[in-house]
């Protein structure tokens, strides 16, 4: 089914609804003609796992505002950021790790690429440019975002979930 268009431009919507017993938010992301989950509460079946979390990330003084929204489908993180700093920030998906029930998971057990390229991502990204990306766990490795995990960039903890 299409709205008309094969690639609908310029439009984006946002809905409110229930999912597996927890309250959801639906956003339309036009580079993926579809709509994702952007924030979940509740006690449902996830927990508050199922959620969104933004802060601000330095590196070498350079900072962006950060934002990880799991969408509970297990194997991905949608991640967006936007560089607040007038030199941009330069952001690496390699730097990142992840710490589940006491295992690491390095760039080795999981994809971060660009959500409209398609590219793994190593560069300066532009102050004020918002870049959206997903991370995709490995086939065969046991990290779960479904069950509690943190976020961990340059050994710094980021974020933890729930």
């Amino acid at each position: 089914m299409t709205l008309g268009t094969q690639f609908l431009t310029g439009h984006g919507a946002v809905c409110n609804t229930a999912l597996a017993g927890q309250s959801v938010t639906l956003s339309w992301v036009e580079s993926k003609q579809n709509f994702v989950i952007t924030g979940a509460s509740g006690s449902g079946d996830g927990g508050n796992v199922c959620t969104s979390k933004n802060r601000e990330l330095e590196e070498f003084g350079d900072t962006a505002d950060f934002t990880v929204t799991n969408p509970c489908t297990g194997d991905t993180l949608n991640v967006s950021f936007t560089p607040t700093s007038s030199n941009g920030i330069f952001i690496c998906s390699g730097n990142f790790d992840f710490v589940q029930a006491g295992a690491q998971y390095t760039s080795f057990d999981y994809e971060w690429k660009d959500a409209q390229t398609g590219s793994i991502f190593c560069t300066t990204f532009l102050l004020g440019v918002t870049k959206n990306t997903i991370v995709t766990v490995d086939s065969g490795v046991l990290l779960d975002f479904t069950q509690p995990f943190t976020i961990f960039f340059n050994g710094e903890e980021l974020f933890e979930f729930p």
